[in-house]
């Protein structure tokens, strides 16, 4: 709880409710109702549905107990149901339907293998696993565990690149892994279980080697973390375009996301690293780096203090204005610098 008596997940179940009840959003498209929307019709971004029931469990154990989730749990599974008709082969990794991405730019059409987010449905599916147990629904909850552990089976199969040493972004219909080593992708990939420990040290080792060979370093943690450490190339990207290095999310440097790296780095062996990175974007948020407003057609920005995205050298990259996730890191602070841990 925070000053005057706000409280963070007093704000998150009416935010569950609304999504659960068709509200609309970027990415979600309005009006359709989770639970009476034939399974894979209902139309989110792909990593959205699984940060639903992530929050949902959240709230749950937080503010709403046993009566929430009984109020919740049947849409939950119906958010489940689109989950699974996004695995249309069975091996439990997500295959995109073009319904759009957290990084929007990035070309996955159809019958792309995702990555980041079988990582959140990976995560999903073991909290409402924890959720059926609560309810008393051993059987489902068996159900859910075993959706995570057929991800966790063919995840590191689909994904790892031994090239690199690191898990790449998306494999296409021809079966190309693309790999541009994205910090967010394997940090998430990390902090949710789908990496043992040995291999997790060596891809935090592969990112903390690399930055340092292509130069980003302390000059630049203020900005957050890049979005990818190697190009991209023509054909990764969709509609929108595409960027030159260090342009939008081509290697510009953001918060987003940002505090799975992090956690990364403090978890194996790189707390120096972290904190240097942490404490950096702290001071950053404090100065108002990041408060770049809303940007209106054809109208002055309405805060042009900051942005959302940076090129290495400060100067502000190609973005859409203020971003709520830029205060992610800030769980870094909480669960990385000080340990804190939610159970």
């Amino acid at each position: 709880v925070l000053a005057d008596g706000v409280s963070l997940m007093d704000l998150v179940v009416p935010s569950v409710d609304g999504y659960l009840n068709g509200l609309g959003s970027h990415l979600y498209w309005h009006g359709l109702k989770v639970d009476v929307t034939p399974p894979g019709t209902w139309t989110a971004s792909l990593e959205s549905p699984g940060f639903l029931i992530n929050s949902a469990w959240y709230a749950v154990h937080t503010v709403g107990g046993k009566p929430l989730l009984a109020r919740w749990l049947p849409r939950l599974e119906a958010v489940a149901g689109h989950l699974e008709a996004h695995d249309t082969d069975g091996d439990g990794i997500v295959d995109s339907v073009d319904t759009g991405h957290w990084f929007d730019t990035y070309k996955l059409p159809a019958g792309v293998k995702e990555a980041h987010s079988t990582a959140v449905n990976y995560e999903a599916f073991g909290n409402l696993a924890e959720l059926e147990e609560l309810a008393g629904n051993s059987e489902k909850a068996a159900h859910y565990r075993a959706r995570a552990k057929l991800i966790k089976d063919n995840y590191l199969k689909m994904f790892f690149n031994p090239e690199t040493g690191v898990i790449g972004g998306w494999r296409d219909k021809e079966g190309k892994l693309h790999d541009r080593m994205f910090p967010w992708v394997n940090g998430y990939a990390i902090c949710v279980g789908l990496v043992d420990d040995a291999l997790a040290k060596s891809i935090v080792e592969k990112f903390v080697a690399k930055m340092k060979e292509i130069g980003f370093g302390e000059a630049q943690y203020k900005y957050g973390m890049l979005t990818n450490l190697l190009p991209m190339e023509n054909d990764e990207w969709n509609h929108h375009g595409a960027h030159a290095w260090q342009g939008y999310m081509n290697g510009s440097i953001t918060p987003p996301y940002s505090h799975y790296f992090l956690m990364a780095l403090y978890r194996h062996g790189f707390r120096d690293v972290a904190e240097k990175m942490l404490w950096a974007q702290v001071e950053s948020f404090d100065k108002g780096t990041f408060n770049a407003g809303v940007r209106i057609p054809y109208m002055p920005q309405r805060n042009p203090v900051g942005s959302a995205f940076y090129t290495w050298d400060g100067a502000q990259s190609v973005g859409e204005g203020y971003l709520p996730e830029n205060w992610h890191a800030y769980a870094s602070l909480f669960a990385g610098h000080y340990g804190i841990r939610f159970d």
